[in-house]
């Protein structure tokens, strides 16, 4: 009695066993409906929402460019600039040495370059033993015999330093560059037309003569558009005929270069999707999906 009880047991494990077994080989893998979508697009690379703030990178300054003496082709013209007992000298194509004593002792020199100007736009600074700016822009055209052709620039402090640097975010015409000069306490930075300055914002995007600025809350501002506020924080930002704004309230916006907005769709996105070139894929939460044409983004 007790065999076939213990027969009966196990066959009955045997046939829950087969049947556990057949229903999992033969049962359809459940795909969530979100990456369905995400699946279906295999050129574009998703990721979700971002929510925390931009950081604003430290301002990386290269003294490389700060030398003794220096050469820069400017017009078709070479500058040479060089110091002999902390002297000043110039000398140009025509090998005419001409020399600068009553700007003091020259402790360091530097060219380079900026974007305020129609061809070759560089300059010449100098930072004299006192801790005092003078600077020359080379694009004008310039009587070297002159004594006065540096311009001094004006300044509460006294610097120990200066140097080049190459990842402040300005809105310039040419690209990203910027003069550091750096005192005892910390470094001043300069733009191209050397106004002091402090970049508070995160980064910004072009649309034709617009300016968007992203601040690093995720706030926004439009340049020429002074006390319009824009209550919208974004996690990123595309160009097509308009800003397209991501909300960090997970909408999508529509932001033209008047102020004016709106909200694409009542939906909230949970996914974007990037080509790398020209294409966006927004995913809603609804597993909806919408592409745009986009010709910029915000870095």
């Amino acid at each position: 009695m007790k065999k076939k009880i213990i027969f009966l047991t196990v066959f009955l494990l045997l046939v829950i066993g087969t049947y556990v077994i057949y229903k999992k080989l033969n049962q359809k893998e459940i795909i969530d409906p979100i990456e369905k979508v995400v699946l279906s697009y295999k050129n574009y690379e998703f990721h979700d929402i971002k929510t925390s703030d931009f950081k604003i990178d430290e301002y990386t300054i290269n003294y490389d460019m700060t030398k003794e003496s220096s050469v820069v082709k400017v017009n078709d013209e070479s500058i040479s600039a060089y110091l002999i007992d902390d002297i000043l000298h110039i000398m140009t194509s025509s090998n005419i040495d001409y020399k600068y004593p009553d700007l003091g002792e020259i402790d360091r020199l530097m060219f380079y370059k900026y974007c305020n100007c129609k061809n070759d736009c560089y300059r010449l600074v100098l930072l004299t033993e006192e801790g005092t700016l003078y600077y020359l822009n080379l694009n004008e055209n310039i009587d070297f015999e002159s004594p006065d052709i540096f311009k001094k620039l004006e300044s509460e402090y006294k610097f120990t330093n200066i140097g080049y640097v190459e990842n402040v975010n300005i809105d310039s015409i040419c690209g990203v560059n910027s003069l550091a000069a750096i005192t005892n306490d910390n470094a001043i930075y300069f733009d191209d037309s050397l106004n002091e300055f402090k970049q508070d914002y995160y980064s910004f995007i072009k649309l034709n003569d617009s300016t968007l600025y992203v601040y690093p809350n995720g706030g926004i501002k439009l340049s020429d558009l002074e006390g319009i506020n824009i209550p919208i924080k974004v996690s990123e930002v595309y160009t097509n005929d308009s800003y397209l704004l991501v909300g960090r309230d997970s909408y999508l916006y529509k932001l033209d270069i008047d102020g004016k907005y709106k909200k694409i769709m009542n939906k909230k996105i949970t996914k974007i999707g990037y080509n790398g070139k020209d294409k966006i894929i927004v995913i809603f939460n609804d597993a909806s999906a919408k592409s745009f044409s986009v010709n910029n983004m915000l870095k």
